[in-house]
């Protein structure tokens, strides 16, 4: 299996940044899904004050998400959430998925530590794929959809690197 992780923050400093919305995709080898969550995550909005700068906000709120931080659950409840549905699936540790994935892990890490244990420390990073095949020129390059919305991305990164797979990984090694 592998389990697929965004989220969206109010900037990129898991230190003093909060998240701000989360999604999680448990696939199979084939990428094809087992199950979904996804939830925005309320934050208290004085802690909000001063931790997005204006493009952050803006994008946000073109999105919608900022609409929907005051009626969505607590981080505590989203990390309990996010564990649930996990162990729906698994109990076993299976590697982060996602498109820059170092970024999510180092947030769960730091905002969801609980959930953040119950994965394998390896990761598969959708990016590497873009990065090398932009180096050479093996696959139609991938054009992002750029929503920042986490599930809306997840589903993306999950298509993105079915499209390497056809066309990188299909191909037969000749010894």
């Amino acid at each position: 299996m592998i389990v697929w992780v965004d989220l969206e923050t109010t900037g990129l400093d898991p230190e003093h940044g909060l998240p701000l919305e989360v999604a999680l995709v448990i696939t199979n080898d084939n990428l094809e899904p087992f199950v979904e969550y996804s939830s925005p995550i309320r934050q208290r909005s004085i802690d909000l004050v001063g931790s997005m700068n204006a493009e952050i906000k803006e994008m946000h709120a073109n999105s919608g998400l900022l609409d929907e931080l005051d009626d969505a659950p607590s981080q505590a409840q989203v990390e309990f959430n996010m564990i649930d549905t996990y162990h729906m699936v698994t109990n076993d540790p299976w590697p982060l998925a996602g498109s820059t994935v170092f970024f999510d892990r180092i947030w769960l890490m730091r905002h969801f530590p609980n959930f953040s244990t119950l994965l394998h420390y390896r990761n598969i990073d959708v990016s590497s794929f873009k990065e090398l095949n932009m180096r050479t020129g093996f696959a139609p390059l991938w054009e992002k959809k750029g929503i920042h919305r986490a599930l809306p991305d997840i589903l993306d990164s999950i298509e993105e690197l079915k499209s390497y797979k056809r066309a990188i990984f299909s191909v037969k090694a000749q010894w």
